[in-house]
């Protein structure tokens, strides 16, 4: 993303400092500034719609509900909604971290595309070059995969 770029998602976001804000809404060409109103604009139209659209939404009652149990409408203790948790939420994210962990530590390291590539003629196909690194991270190797159209 270019400065200029990043500038512009700040301002529109209202994360710069008063003095910055005032240096880059002076320096705003007439596109850029229709593009920060047609931002505001269509951000406006989402939240009023949203804001419309749940007006009058009684979320409690629903979790309420779901809360109770069905027997006498009591509340269920809270060493049954732990142990719930506790036999199968937290099992599946072990598993869930153990999983992360082996495909980090097993995995062929970071995938990029700096490759040098002097010249790559491809007719009626894609092509994306890749340098993989290898299992040990001492070298790698570069992959250009095609893909016909």
């Amino acid at each position: 993303m270019s400065k200029r770029i990043e500038q512009l998602h700040r301002l529109h976001d209202g994360e710069l400092d008063a003095a910055e804000r005032a240096r880059v809404e002076g320096d705003l060409s007439l596109d850029e500034r229709a593009q920060q109103k047609a931002i505001a604009d269509v951000g406006a139209a989402v939240r009023n719609t949203l804001e419309a659209a749940s007006e009058g939404v009684d979320l409690w009652a629903g979790i309420e509900q779901k809360l109770r149990a069905t027997e006498g409408g009591k509340v269920l203790p809270l060493r049954r909604r732990l142990r719930t948790i506790a036999l199968y939420v937290l099992p599946a994210l072990a598993a869930a971290a153990a999983g992360i962990v082996l495909f980090l530590s097993l995995g062929p390291g970071p995938i990029s595309n700096a490759c040098d590539v002097e010249m790559l003629d491809v007719a009626g196909a894609d092509a994306t070059v890749l340098k993989v690194p290898d299992h040990e991270g001492k070298g790698s190797t570069t992959v250009i995969w095609t893909t016909e159209e």
